[in-house]
C-alpha cells in the first residue's frame, strides 16, 4: 500500500484542484454579479481570511497531542460544510450572511488543512524525495485549476449552472476526504510528528526577533494598502470594463502562468538571507501593479500586468515563507501565524476603507493610483528601516543580480551563484 501512496495523494489533488477550480474560483464572481456591494464585497473578501489566519494558531495544539489526523478530516470537514452553505446562499434572496458564514468555514477549513497535510506527507515520503514530489503534484494541481477554470467558464451561461459547480466542488471535496481518510488509516504507523523543538540557529542571531518585528511593522500597513484596491478590482471588471464570463476567467487564470514559471527561479534566489532582498523587490513591484491597471483597459495589456502580478506575488509569498523559517528554525508555524494574522487584519481594515472612499465618490482607477502611490511610500519605508542591517539591506548591485536571476527564464549557473554564496 505504501507504494502507492504517491499516487493517491496525486489523485487527492486533483480532487482538490477540481474543487478550488468549480467552487473558490467562482463563488466571489458569481455573487458579485449577483448584486454583492462594495462594502459587503470588501468585509467578505478579508474577514473570514483573517479568522481562518487566528485559527491556524491553533495547529500546534493538534500536532503536538498526536491529533494530527484528527485535525486534518475535521478541517477537510470544515471545507465542505462551508461549501454547502454557498449552495444554500445560491437558492436564497437574501444570500450574503449564509455566504459569509459559508467562506468563514471554507478558509478555517482550509488553512488548517495545508500544514496539517504537508505534515502528514513528510511521514510518509523519504526526506530526499519530499520536494521533488511536491512540485510534481503541485504542478498538476495547478495545471488542473487553471484547465478546469477555463474550460468551465466556456459552458457556464445561466444561474442554475453556478449551483451546478458548487456540487460538483462539494462532490469532490467529499471524495476527497474519504481518499485521505484511507491514506491515513493505511500510513498511521508512519507518522513521525516531532514534538521535540528544532534547536536549529536563527540566521540572523540575536537581531531575528528585532528583525521580524521591523518587518512585521511595515508589512500590516503594506497589505492595508494594497487591500485598498484589491476586493474592487472585480468590481471594476464587471462593472466598468463590462467583461464576459469567459473573459474574466482568463484574466483571473493569467496571474497562475507568471507565478508557475518563475517561481522556480524565485526559489533559487531566495535561499537565506536573500529572502529578504526578495520580499523588498516584490513590495515595490506590487506597488506599480495597481497604477498599472489605472493606465489602460486593453485585455492584452491587462494581460501582460497579470502575468506581473503572479510573478511579484508568488516571489513576496514564498520569500515570506522562507524569511520566517529562516529567523524561526524551531517553531516557523506559529510565527508564520502571527505573521499570516496580523496581514490579514490590515487586509481588512484596507478593504473597509477602500469601500468607504469609493461611497465617497471616488472612482475605481482613482483608488487604483491611491492605492499604488500608498503601497509605494510604505514599500520604500520598509527598505529604508533595513538600511541598518548590512547583510539584508537591499543595494542597486543586489537588487541588479537578484531580478536577473529571478525573471530570466534559464538563469545561467555563474549568476545563481552568485546570488547564492556573496557575503
Amino acid at each position: 500500500m505504501f507504494k502507492k501512496i504517491p499516487s493517491l495523494v496525486i489523485f487527492e489533488g486533483i480532487l482538490f484542484a477540481l474543487m478550488v477550480s468549480t467552487t473558490e474560483s467562482y463563488a466571489l464572481y458569481y455573487f458579485t454579479k449577483k448584486g454583492l456591494s462594495g462594502d459587503e464585497l470588501a468585509l467578505i473578501s478579508t474577514c473570514p481570511l483573517f479568522l481562518a489566519s487566528v485559527a491556524q494558531l491553533f495547529i500546534p495544539r493538534f500536532i503536538s497531542n498526536r491529533r494530527i489526523g484528527l485535525g486534518l478530516l475535521l478541517a477537510i470537514v470544515s471545507q465542505i460544510f462551508g461549501i454547502a452553505l454557498l449552495i444554500y446562499a445560491h437558492s436564497q434572496t437574501s444570500y450574503y450572511y449564509p455566504l459569509f458564514l459559508g467562506l468563514i468555514f471554507y478558509w478555517i477549513g482550509g488553512q488548517i488543512t495545508a500544514p496539517l497535510w504537508l505534515d502528514w506527507l513528510s511521514s510518509c515520503l523519504k526526506s530526499g524525495t519530499l520536494s521533488r514530489f511536491l512540485g510534481l503534484r503541485n504542478s498538476i494541481v495547478t495545471f488542473t485549476i487553471v484547465l478546469v477554470f477555463i474550460a468551465v467558464s466556456q459552458v457556464v451561461k445561466h444561474d442554475s449552472h453556478f449551483k451546478i459547480l458548487f456540487f460538483i466542488g462539494l462532490i469532490s471535496r467529499l471524495l476527497g476526504l474519504l481518499l485521505q481518510a484511507i491514506l491515513l488509516k493505511q500510513t498511521k504507523s508512519k507518522w513521525k510528528i516531532q514534538l521535540s523543538r528544532d534547536i536549529s540557529t536563527s540566521m540572523l542571531g540575536h537581531k531575528s526577533s528585532e528583525i521580524f518585528l521591523k518587518i512585521l511593522f511595515w508589512s500590516g500597513p503594506f497589505r492595508f494598502a494594497c487591500n485598498l484596491s484589491s476586493p474592487f478590482f472585480l468590481l471594476y471588471m464587471l462593472k466598468e470594463l463590462k467583461l464576459s464570463t469567459s473573459e474574466y476567467v482568463l484574466l483571473s487564470a493569467i496571474p497562475f502562468l507568471g507565478r508557475s514559471i518563475f517561481v522556480h527561479n524565485w526559489g533559487k534566489a531566495t535561499k537565506g538571507l536573500r529572502s529578504f532582498w526578495g520580499i523588498q523587490i516584490a513590495t515595490l513591484g506590487i506597488a506599480a501593479l495597481p497604477i498599472l491597471w489605472a493606465l489602460g483597459s486593453n485585455m492584452i495589456y491587462l494581460g501582460f500586468v497579470q502575468i506581473l502580478s503572479g510573478i511579484l506575488w508568488g516571489g513576496m509569498e514564498l520569500s515570506q515563507l522562507i524569511m520566517v523559517q529562516g529567523i524561526f528554525p524551531s517553531e516557523p508555524r506559529k510565527q508564520m501565524g502571527i505573521f499570516l494574522a496580523n496581514n490579514n487584519l490590515f487586509s481588512l481594515g484596507g478593504a473597509l476603507t477602500g469601500a468607504y472612499l469609493l461611497k465617497l465618490g471616488l472612482t475605481y482607477k482613482s483608488l487604483f493610483i491611491v492605492s499604488g502611490l500608498a503601497r509605494f511610500i510604505i514599500g520604500v519605508g520598509l527598505v529604508v528601516a533595513l538600511k541598518k542591517y548590512a547583510s539584508i539591506k537591499l543595494s542597486r548591485w543586489n537588487s541588479k543580480t537578484y531580478l536577473y536571476s529571478v525573471l530570466s527564464l534559464r538563469p545561467t549557473l555563474t549568476n545563481v551563484g552568485r546570488i547564492l554564496f556573496k557575503n
